[in-house]
């Protein structure tokens, strides 16, 4: 974990926090990654620091953790914080060499409550499964990120399809909306809502004034492009517009891309009047940057190094970094990315 103290304009002390999440997938290298800063007099200078205690919480193997990628983290009414587990892994115990084998499932949830976490799977202890299933069996849920709206949690799920045995061997067939119950997370029901096998909605979602703006990317392990959507406020399934660079319109494909080079879950938050993007680049680049924008949907300029992960060497490299506004006092920022290896 990082902790991020930067200057603001105000001349207010501000803290950041980056929060490390290990988990042992594959390998990567960052050989074309570039470092220039562009713009960077607008941007506040930023120091880092260790956070242990969430580092801590999050190594993989401790009590209620198993290991996997995590993504955003969601505050509940009842004071417990609910992180989206991406692909988990479960242990299969010692070979007879005395090493361990895993096996992973597509997706887990995870509840922090009070320096305690639990994880939810589905199946039986004996034969765990995705917590979160959709009607096709041969398809999963990629959870993204959601909202809470009276007694339920409304949360935005890619439909995916294993198409091979790499880890981005898999084609996007929608982007559903699912129902669950609170304070239980039992899921009721789920709906189609982007039916777009191109853009993966829920990167993020913030709040500003009568709209939710629901942010996506398309061609995440690649180039990286960034697409805005918005509701009205309240509740995920009203009637969603996309931007295409100067209007909103009702077609998702008429969205047109506003950035690239963006992984598949990043953050924007607003802070004294400015819209900021986080984002990391495409795997496996160990670069986090910042842009800045006048508005929710931009338009998004300069770019500023915020961290280079230090872990990313040889085998060794990070993905998705993402913010946790609703963590710490007000005057804190936590970012969280994860830590992948062979």
């Amino acid at each position: 974990m990082i902790t991020t103290r930067e200057k603001t304009s105000n001349g207010s002390d501000r803290i950041m926090v980056l929060l490390l999440f290990g988990l042992l997938l594959m390998s990567g290298c960052c050989e074309d990654c570039e470092f220039p800063l562009e713009n960077n007099s607008a941007y506040p200078s930023i120091d880092v620091y260790a956070h242990e205690e969430y580092t801590e919480l999050f190594t993989r193997g401790t009590d209620g953790w198993p290991g996997g990628t995590l993504g955003a983290s969601i505050p509940l009414p009842d004071g417990r914080t609910l992180w989206l587990g991406g692909r988990t892994l479960l242990s299969d115990g010692k070979r007879r060499d005395s090493t361990e084998s895993f096996h992973s499932v597509e997706n887990a949830l995870v509840i922090e409550d009070h320096g305690e976490l639990t994880t939810l799977l589905g199946g039986s202890p004996d034969s765990a499964t995705a917590y979160l299933v959709p009607p096709d069996a041969a398809a999963w849920y990629m959870p993204m990120d959601g909202i809470v709206v009276g007694n339920t949690l409304e949360l935005l799920a890619c439909v995916c399809r294993t198409t091979g045995s790499g880890m981005f061997d898999y084609k996007l067939i929608r982007t559903d909306l699912l129902y669950l119950t609170l304070p239980d997370l039992r899921m009721e029901f789920a709906e189609p809502k982007v039916m777009s096998n191109t853009v993966q909605y829920g990167s993020d979602i913030i709040q500003q004034d009568a709209h939710l703006y629901i942010y996506g990317t398309e061609a995440p392990h690649s180039s990286g492009y960034v697409h805005v959507a918005r509701t009205d406020v309240g509740s995920l399934q009203g009637t969603w517009e996309y931007f295409c660079g100067h209007a909103w319109g009702p077609s998702v494909g008429a969205s047109c891309a506003l950035l690239s080079d963006v992984s598949t879950r990043y953050s924007v938050f607003e802070h004294n009047g400015w819209y900021y993007m986080l984002f990391q680049k495409p795997w496996p680049c160990p670069r986090i940057d910042l842009r800045r924008g006048a508005g929710p949907a931009g338009p998004w300029t300069g770019r500023v190094v915020t961290y280079y992960t230090l872990e990313t060497t040889g085998s060794i490299y990070t993905h998705d970094a993402v913010a946790h506004r609703q963590i710490g006092s007000a005057a804190d920022l936590i970012i969280a990315y994860n830590v992948n290896s062979d």
